[in-house]
C-alpha cells in the first residue's frame, strides 16, 4: 500500500480544464509569489519515498504552467502532471495528475495555497484503483537543490494510512563540455573478459564467459561518437550525442538480436551514470539497467558496475575494460 501512497506525494498527467485566456493586456497574470514558487520546482530531480525515480519539471511555452513527467524505476509505473495558478486568487495553486500502474490507474488533484516563494500547503483528493482517498500536503523548497512533499492524514477507502515524505534532489545538468570530456575518455579500442550475470536467449546462459571488444570513433566535428561492440556471439552499434535541451548525453543502440536500447548518460560524483531501457524486436520492454562508469587517472582502465533501478547498491556485475589504443 505504501508504494501506492507514494503517488500522493508526486504528480501525473493533467486534467484539462478546457479554459483558455485571450492573449491581451487584460489577461490575468500569475501572481509573482506563485510564479517564483513554481520556478523553484523547474528542473530534473531524483525522488525517493520509498520508491525511487526521476522527474523532469519544465515550463510550457507560454510560461503559464509546469508539466511534470515522472518515471518510477519500474517500467510499469509512471505518471504525468500539471502545476498551475488557479486563475483567480493571489496564492491559489492546482496540481492535477494521472498515474499508470501495472494493476490500475490513479487520478488526483491538489488544491492549495502558496505561503511563500518556498512553501505551499493544500488538500489532495484522488481515486486509486476505484477507491476514494484524500490527504493533506505540504511542499517545502529546502534550497536550490532539494525540495520535499509531505503527505499527512492519508485516508484510503476510509482507512487511515501512515504519513509519507518524498525527497527530491536536483540532478545537475550535463553540459556540452561534459560531453566533450566524456568522448575523450570513451573513444578508442577496449577489450574485456566478461561473464554473463543472467540468461540471454540466443546469446548465452548465466555464467558463460567471453571476450568483448569495444571500438568508439568520434566524428570529425565532435558532435557524436559511434561505437561498435562485439560480445561473444552478439554485437551492437551505438550512437551517442549531446542533447542541449534535455542537457544530457543520449544514446540509441541497435543490437544483433533485433532489440533496440535507449540510454542517457550523466556526469555524477566520481564518474558517469548510464540509465538504459531495452526494447525487444517485438516491441516488448526487456528491462532496465544502470551502469556506473569510472576511469583510471591514466585513462587506460574503464570499470563498469551494473545494477537495477531502485537497487543500485546490489551490484549485478562488474566489468573492467582495458584500453588497446586511442
Amino acid at each position: 500500500m505504501k508504494r501506492f501512497l507514494t503517488a500522493i506525494v508526486v504528480v501525473g498527467v493533467a486534467l484539462n480544464s478546457g479554459l483558455t485566456f485571450a492573449q491581451d493586456e487584460d489577461a490575468p497574470q500569475i501572481p509573482e509569489k506563485v510564479r517564483k514558487f513554481l520556478d523553484n520546482l523547474a528542473g530534473t530531480w531524483n525522488m525517493v519515498s520509498p520508491s525511487k525515480g526521476r522527474t523532469e519539471i519544465k515550463w510550457d511555452a507560454g510560461m503559464n504552467a509546469l508539466s511534470d513527467q515522472f518515471q518510477v524505476n519500474e517500467a510499469s509505473d509512471s505518471w504525468s502532471a500539471i502545476w498551475h495558478w488557479d486563475g483567480k486568487s493571489d496564492d491559489g495553486i492546482i496540481v492535477s495528475w494521472i498515474r499508470t500502474l501495472g494493476k490500475g490507474i490513479m487520478v488526483g488533484n491538489l488544491h492549495g495555497r502558496v505561503l511563500s516563494e518556498t512553501t505551499m500547503k493544500g488538500q489532495v483528493t484522488f481515486i486509486l484503483d476505484g477507491k476514494k482517498g484524500s490527504s493533506n500536503a505540504f511542499v517545502e523548497v529546502k534550497d536550490s537543490n532539494q525540495y520535499t512533499w509531505k503527505a499527512t492524514n492519508i485516508i484510503v477507502d476510509g482507512e487511515q494510512q501512515p504519513d509519507d515524505t518524498a525527497i527530491y534532489t536536483r540532478v545537475k545538468p550535463t553540459t556540452r563540455e561534459d560531453f566533450e570530456d566524456f568522448c575523450q575518455l570513451f573513444k578508442g579500442r577496449w577489450v574485456s573478459k566478461m561473464t554473463l550475470f543472467d540468461d540471454r536467449p540466443g546469446f548465452g546462459v548465466k555464467g558463460d564467459t567471453f571476450t568483448a571488444y569495444f571500438h568508439s570513433t568520434l566524428s570529425e566535428n565532435g558532435n557524436y561518437i559511434v561505437s561498435r561492440v562485439n560480445m561473444g556471439k552478439a554485437w551492437q552499434t551505438q550512437l551517442k550525442y549531446y542533447d542541449p535541451i534535455a542537457k544530457v548525453i543520449k544514446t540509441t543502440c541497435a543490437l544483433s538480436s533485433g532489440a533496440t536500447s535507449y540510454a542517457t548518460d550523466r556526469k555524477v560524483p566520481g564518474g558517469w551514470r548510464t540509465n538504459i531501457v531495452q526494447i525487444g524486436a517485438d516491441g516488448t520492454n526487456e528491462g532496465e539497467l544502470i551502469l556506473d562508469h569510472t576511469f583510471s587517472e591514466d585513462g587506460k582502465t574503464w570499470t563498469v558496475k551494473v545494477s537495477s533501478p531502485g537497487d543500485e547498491s546490489n551490484i549485478l556485475a562488474t566489468y573492467v575494460w582495458r584500453r588497446m589504443n586511442k
